[in-house]
């Protein structure tokens, strides 16, 4: 009675090779997105009362955003300059979300 063995050492050597490069590629692509994502930014607009969750400011770029953290007294119709960083999950379910840093009023007669 013969016994046939296979050797998948060559075969399974490539597709290792292959799942290795493709996990270190998938890895540095996520890591340069938070990265980018996680990034403090510092954003002008006005806040409004578009918010369902959150707290909202509508920027100067025409985006949404939603706002974690304290407002500092400040209220709907008031332009403010905010600084934070953006925030890949969050319960406020609409927008871009920034946890706040800094929030302060915007003093410049030149914004819209």
């Amino acid at each position: 009675m013969a016994v046939q063995t296979r050797s998948w050492s060559v075969g399974g050597n490539i597709a290792v090779g292959i799942t290795a490069a493709l996990l270190i590629f998938v890895l540095t692509s996520c890591s340069e997105q938070t990265e980018a994502t996680m990034s403090d930014s510092r954003i002008t607009g006005t806040l409004t009362n578009e918010g369902v969750e959150c707290p909202a400011m509508r920027g100067t770029d025409g985006k949404l955003y939603t706002l974690v953290g304290d407002l500092g007294g400040f209220k709907a119709g008031d332009r403010i300059i905010i600084e934070g960083e953006f925030m890949r999950m969050s319960n406020c379910m609409q927008g871009q979300t920034i946890r706040l840093k800094t929030i302060q009023r915007d003093t410049d007669k030149k914004s819209p």
